[in-house]
């Protein structure tokens, strides 16, 4: 079976969870590679950076695995941490609800044809019930 890949011009960027187990799904819409060499997810006091570079081929979409929901929380403040102890973790979201924790997503990434690096920032919730 051949499938073609889409190439649409851009890129696009989706953090999602299954359990408390964190996915960055990068959806490289453009007819050349796209190195990352830096993809990240802070806290308010840390972050988690990957290590070395990740290649991305032209018109295909892939997945990473990040640091999970528990481990995240170790780089935000401890006010915070009560909200994941003491509540049960809903999910992620692009929407800000009552009980939501920001993280922020951040990827540095270059386009093989292109002189200089483009980046990528963005702010996702993680919602407690």
């Amino acid at each position: 079976m051949k499938c073609r890949g889409k190439v649409t011009g851009e890129y696009s960027v989706r953090v999602v969870n299954a359990g408390i187990d964190v996915y960055i799904i990068i959806d490289n819409g453009y007819n050349e590679f796209m190195t990352v060499d830096k993809l990240s997810l802070y806290g308010n006091r840390c972050g988690y950076e990957s290590q070395g570079e990740l290649l991305i081929p032209p018109a295909a979409v892939s997945t990473y695995m990040v640091p999970n929901v528990a481990l995240l929380g170790l780089c935000y403040t401890d006010d915070i941490k009560l909200i994941f102890i003491n509540n049960t973790f809903n999910g992620l979201s692009k929407d800000k609800k009552d009980t939501t924790v920001p993280i922020e997503v951040m990827m540095q990434f270059k386009l093989t044809s292109a002189k200089e690096k483009e980046e990528f920032n963005d702010v996702i919730y993680s919602s407690w019930n």
